[in-house]
């Protein structure tokens, strides 16, 4: 961990971005210290994020600005940290690192599922990763995309970097990078949930420990890939134990027929006994997530990724959270939001006028069903979005993007949606 030098501390803004409190820093990689922008024009947004006021937090802050004061004393204009044995340097910043993770927790590790209970609610939305022509990480449309988002289209959450963000084709530097501007964006106006999941568990802890640095609100990591599936229930918890023991933030489990197994309801449950494990997307039929809800009761958030089951299980399983996949980001726009609406009603216990609600989107979830590849998933989102007026670009290898013909259909099916007049 190297002391930080002036360039790296510098901060800047976002084109067009509006942030509630600080600018969108550069990547430290970077060439150019300052990426051009404007200022956010409105500095009352409500703060979302309610601060600890327990006295070790408290106490935790200051420790971290007494520190946070001296290695910036001995690394500041005067540069004088050259002076220092490079022996010395790694030592303060290893003083420094654990509080400053500490300084963005929101909770204990014992209060955890409490606080998770409470605020890791309402609909969330998984993001994607839009890339330039020369496929590299486009930040700037990223940032936008986040801002319009949580404050167009009124979403509590952001699930950061899973599946639809293509976190299989990127670089670890590249999917920290992505926590870092999510944090940022998000910062008092939504919270976040970065997924860490990964094939190394190394990677899985490298990236953990530094979405809980950046001020992320939770992780969520998913079941180990087992490609021989044997002694599933005992190696998934043991997985799941390690991290739990091992991190401090809020851990969501996350379980999908990709990882070449179904985990049982009563081994999901087993595991939500884990004191910062917070919450569960669970990508199996109705039957099985309903018999976890039943299970874990109050313990954990269980949410499934389909929106159209989302009202029912708002009713009929008491659930507060969506998590999540991208109609929450496809099917809304500026100007029209019943995902949000209808969440809303039913929420407040006016189950028949959610109902209809949820029902006028019917058209536009047809729509987009019928334009859309079995094969080419995330290309087809993007080009959605691009049509929505959003950040979409291409998609990287192995993934394939679309044909004329499939843009044309899409298209064709986008303007029957209803969507394009919104």
């Amino acid at each position: 961990m190297r002391i930080p030098s002036t360039a790296d501390r510098r901060r800047s803004e976002v084109p067009g971005i509006a942030h509630a409190h600080k600018r969108l820093a550069p990547h430290p990689d970077h060439d150019s210290s300052e990426i051009a922008g404007h200022r956010r024009t409105s500095t009352n947004a409500p703060p979302l994020l309610p601060q600890s006021k327990s006295q070790s937090l408290d106490d935790s802050r200051a420790a971290v600005r007494l520190f946070d004061g001296f290695r910036n004393l001995l690394a500041g204009s005067f540069e004088i940290s050259r002076l220092l044995p490079m022996a010395v340097r790694p030592v303060i910043n290893d003083m420094v690192e654990p509080l400053q993770q500490k300084e963005h927790m929101k909770y204990t590790k014992d209060n955890a599922q409490h606080y998770a209970k409470e605020h890791f609610t309402g609909v969330w939305a998984a993001s994607t990763t839009p890339y330039r022509p020369d496929l590299s990480f486009d930040e700037e449309a990223f940032a936008r995309n986040i801002d319009h988002w949580i404050g167009a289209l009124k979403v509590a959450g952001l699930f950061i970097t899973g599946k639809q963000g293509e976190f299989f084709s990127m670089s670890v530097p590249e999917r920290k990078r992505s926590f870092e501007i999510a944090a940022q964006v998000c910062e008092g106006r939504a919270r976040t949930v970065m997924s860490c999941s990964d094939t190394n568990l190394d990677v899985v802890i490298d990236l953990a420990r530094h979405a809980e640095k950046h001020g992320a609100d939770w992780i969520i990591v998913h079941s180990p890939v087992l490609h021989f599936a044997n002694d599933v229930e005992d190696t998934v918890y043991e997985y799941y134990r390690h991290l739990s023991e091992t991190l401090d933030i809020g851990i969501a489990m996350w379980n999908h027929p990709d990882c070449g197994y179904i985990m049982s309801p009563k081994l999901c449950a087993r595991i939500a006994e884990l004191p910062n494990i917070v919450a569960i997307k669970y990508s199996v039929p109705r039957e099985q997530y309903a018999e976890l809800t039943r299970l874990v009761g109050d313990r954990i958030q269980v949410s499934t990724a389909s929106e159209e089951e989302w009202l029912d299980n708002i009713i009929d399983l008491g659930w507060r959270l969506y998590l999540c996949s991208t109609p929450p980001l496809l099917l809304q726009t500026a100007k029209d939001h019943r995902i949000h609406e209808y969440t809303k009603l039913a929420f407040e216990g006016r189950y028949a006028e959610a109902r209809a609600v949820r029902d006028s989107l019917e058209p536009a979830r047809q729509a987009f069903r019928k334009s859309r590849p079995a094969g080419t998933p995330q290309a087809h989102t993007k080009y959605w979005q691009e049509l929505l007026g959003q950040a979409g670009g291409p998609v990287r290898r192995p993934l394939l993007g679309l044909t004329e013909e499939q843009k044309a259909l899409t298209r064709r099916m986008f303007i029957e949606s209803g969507l394009s007049g919104s």
